[in-house]
């Protein structure tokens, strides 16, 4: 009887844990993303299969002071969306860009960045990742965030990309929404900003 009981013990917990899984990136039916997927996850936790996507859409404008139409918008947009039954329900939502540029206009998500973590051990995975905004003619540095979601919880580390050929930028500040965050998140971030923030392709 105890050997059972620890055998249980131990299904429920790995059951909890939270562990990534396959995903070939393809939008399920019931799910809404605006733009082209740049990347994406799957994760299973104690609140149930969970899928984050990043996509971006990029299009020409006639702006106020570009009437030939040779400016562009450029958007990045990030979603959550937990699965329930046979249904997807959105856990939030992110939206940010660049509008009406006339010069190079950037608005992309740092390749690789996107991960699933466990920090706090709950049993609930955080996704984070990080994502660059431009509109310049030169070679400066963007701006460039730091997202770490937990379910609707949201801790932001905002600053600039570090460009080499200059050495300028790569300094951040941290986002008062840390100052709740669970132990552990912070240095996280930091780590992950100082491994992502360098620079190196331009648009």
């Amino acid at each position: 009887m105890k050997k059972l009981t620890l055998l249980l013990c131990f299904a429920i917990g790995a059951k909890a844990q939270v562990k990534t899984l396959p995903f070939d990136k393809k939008v399920p039916i019931g799910v809404s993303v605006k733009g082209k997927v740049s990347d994406a996850i799957k994760w299973q936790d104690q609140t149930g299969e969970n899928i984050v996507f990043l996509s971006v859409e990029r299009k020409q404008v006639t702006g106020v002071d570009t009437p030939s139409g040779d400016a562009q918008t450029a958007k990045v947009h990030a979603y959550q969306y937990n699965k329930q039954g046979d249904k997807y329900q959105l856990v939030w939502e992110l939206k940010d860009g660049i509008d009406e540029c006339p010069l190079d206009v950037a608005a992309t998500f740092i390749p690789k960045s996107l991960q699933v973590s466990d920090i706090d051990a709950n049993q609930k995975g955080e996704v984070s990742f990080l994502y660059k905004t431009a509109c310049r003619g030169d070679v400066s540095p963007a701006l460039l965030k730091l997202l770490v979601y937990e379910q609707k919880n949201k801790y932001i580390l905002r600053g600039e990309t570090y460009v080499k050929m200059v050495k300028e930028g790569g300094k951040f500040t941290v986002d008062k929404s840390f100052t709740t965050a669970p132990k552990g998140f912070l240095d996280f971030a930091k780590k992950q900003w100082n491994k992502f923030k360098v620079e190196e392709n331009f648009e």
